[in-house]
């Protein structure tokens, strides 16, 4: 009978820390959406400034998206980059923590289960 209080007790942890998490997530999106919406206009505007460089100057060729992308991270305002690749990492994190929680959820469901189906 403990380790069906056990798991119950774990379950409650479980979703718990999702509860936390899930709300931890819902302030990383909020607090990105306005951040990335800078990061991409400034990205747009410098990949059109590049753009009209090469229209502008024929011995000027357009870079690869790749190195377009790094030219924008290089001329970009360091707090911006900062911030949007720390809120990006953030919620890559939370999201693998819940990813890695659910998988758990599911396991200790399974051990109730087992558990009912030894009672009967």
């Amino acid at each position: 009978m403990s380790e069906f209080v056990d798991c119950i007790q774990r379950l409650r942890e479980l979703s718990e820390e999702l509860e936390r998490l899930g709300a931890q997530l819902i302030e990383v999106e909020e607090e990105f959406e306005p951040v990335d919406a800078d990061y991409q206009k400034f990205m747009d505007d410098h990949a059109i400034g590049l753009w009209q460089r090469s229209q502008d100057d024929k011995d000027f060729k357009l870079p690869s998206e790749k190195l377009r992308i790094q030219l924008a991270h290089r001329a970009m305002e360091p707090a911006l980059l900062g911030r949007h690749q720390g809120l990006l990492m953030s919620r890559g994190r939370i999201k693998e923590r819940i990813s890695s929680l659910k998988a758990q959820v599911e396991a200790q469901r399974s051990i109730l289960s087992a558990m009912k189906e030894g009672m009967t």
